[in-house]
């Protein structure tokens, strides 16, 4: 099972749903999945690159900005909190602390709540977390067990 389908299916069981992709939408954007309730709005965004992007800090806010789009968000009044799982070869030798590039305030529209990288010349992950665990800390915990085991999963 490759990662898109283990973390759909995970977060399926938490109200997540997949968000149709168009073919104009971002060629890295593999996935998107959003739980929208009267009171919450999470996304889950799957990005796979050949290479590191030139300006990682620019890169991620234009993600950011896609995905708040692409899921609909009212600005100030129902925001969206969005986790990243980004899949490139070396990014750990060049980005060493994703939690550098995680919301540190809340801009009332799109923050950026954690960031998993995934290097694939390394065999490993490594993730980054904002605040505001109460809510969104489970689902960060389930993709961050979906990559474990998916590395687990390859070495069997």
């Amino acid at each position: 099972m490759n990662l898109s389908k283990a973390l759909e299916k995970e977060l399926s069981s938490y109200g997540f749903k997949r968000v149709k992709l168009n073919d104009s939408f971002y060629e890295d954007c593999k996935l998107i999945l959003k739980r929208q309730t009267w009171n919450t709005n999470r996304a889950v965004c799957i990005l796979e690159r050949e290479s590191i992007p030139d300006n990682f800090d620019l890169y991620i806010k234009e993600m950011r900005k896609a995905v708040a789009l692409k899921v609909k968000f009212i600005p100030l009044f129902y925001g969206v909190g969005i986790q990243f799982v980004l899949i490139c070869p070396g990014i750990l030798r060049t980005i060493t602390e994703p939690k550098d590039f995680v919301s540190k305030i809340d801009n009332q529209w799109a923050i950026v709540q954690s960031l998993f990288l995934i290097d694939t010349d390394a065999n490993t992950f490594k993730e980054g977390r904002t605040w505001g665990q109460v809510v969104t800390g489970r689902y960060q915990d389930v993709i961050s067990n979906t990559i474990s085991a998916s590395f687990e999963s390859v070495g069997s």
